[in-house]
C-alpha cells in the first residue's frame, strides 16, 4: 500500500506545475520523497526479514520479534505515506474520488483491525523479556 501510495505520489510530483516548475523539483518536497522512500524500504526489509523467519524457524521466539516489528513499522509507514500523499497532491486528493483518500481510508481500516500501537509495544516488549529470560520483576 506503501510503496504504490508513494509511487502515485512522486508521479504527481514530476506533473504538477506551481510556479513555473513541477513541485517535484522544490527542496522541501524532494527530501520529504525520500524520507518516505527510505521509510517504505525499512518496512520492506523488516517485513522480508520476517517472512524469512517464518520459513525458517517458525517456532522461534527470534520469529515473533521480528514479526511484530515488522507490523509496528508497515502500520507506522502506511500511515506516514498515505498522509503525505494527501498533503503533497493538494485538496484534490481529500476528495472521496481521489485514488490517495481510498489509500488513506484503507490505512487507517487496517491500523484499526490491527490492533493499537500500544499492544504491539507490550507485544514487543513481553518477547524480548521472553527472549532474555527476564522473570518479569
Amino acid at each position: 500500500m506503501a510503496q504504490h501510495a508513494l509511487d502515485g505520489t512522486v508521479d504527481y510530483v514530476g506533473k504538477r506545475v506551481q510556479f513555473g516548475r513541477t513541485i517535484g523539483s522544490f527542496q522541501a518536497v524532494k527530501h520529504r520523497l525520500v524520507d518516505l522512500l527510505a521509510a517504505v524500504e525499512l518496512t520492506r526489509s523488516a517485513v522480508y526479514g520476517a517472512a524469512w523467519a517464518m520459513a525458517t524457524a517458525p517456532d522461534d521466539v527470534h520469529t515473533d520479534i521480528d514479526l511484530t516489528c515488522a507490523g509496528l513499522l508497515a502500520r507506522r509507514t502506511a500511515l506516514a505515506v498515505v498522509k503525505a500523499t494527501i498533503q503533497l497532491h493538494g485538496g484534490i486528493a481529500i476528495t472521496w474520488e481521489h485514488w490517495a483518500h481510498r489509500y488513506f481510508r484503507r490505512a487507517h481500516s487496517v491500523v484499526g483491525m490491527t490492533g493499537s500501537t500500544a499492544a504491539y509495544a507490550r507485544r514487543l516488549a513481553d518477547l524480548i523479556d521472553l527472549r532474555d529470560g527476564a522473570d518479569g520483576c
